[in-house]
């Protein structure tokens, strides 16, 4: 994937979490102007960035690769990154909009 891609790539998914440039750069633990150089091709990252990138981003390096990644793993990414609570709100949710009913509780 070239440089202005994978900038592209990780400025559609950090917007689409609502997410500043500066917010997403101390969540993945890099300089502040890191992501803006990146999502501006103005920066080659090494593949320490770029999994540090994934990570702030709560996602699979892949997902930022566009690698055998679909919507599905995307929203199980989004989900698994969310609080307890509301991972229980997302379940219950996603159970009624297919009619299949999700425990609270856990199995065991």
């Amino acid at each position: 994937m070239n440089g202005e891609l994978f900038g592209a790539r990780v400025r559609l998914l950090r917007e689409g979490r609502g997410l500043t440039q500066a917010r997403l750069a101390r969540m993945a633990g890099v300089a502040s102007d890191t992501i803006s150089r990146v999502e501006s091709a103005r920066f080659s990252p090494s593949l320490d960035t770029m999994i540090k990138i994934a990570d702030g981003l709560k996602l699979p390096l892949e997902a930022l690769l566009g690698e055998k990644f679909d919507q599905a793993d995307e929203l199980a990414a989004l989900i698994r990154g969310l609080p307890e609570r509301d991972r229980q709100l997302a379940a219950t949710l996603v159970g009624a909009m297919y009619g299949t009913a999700v425990s609270s509780q856990p199995q065991g």
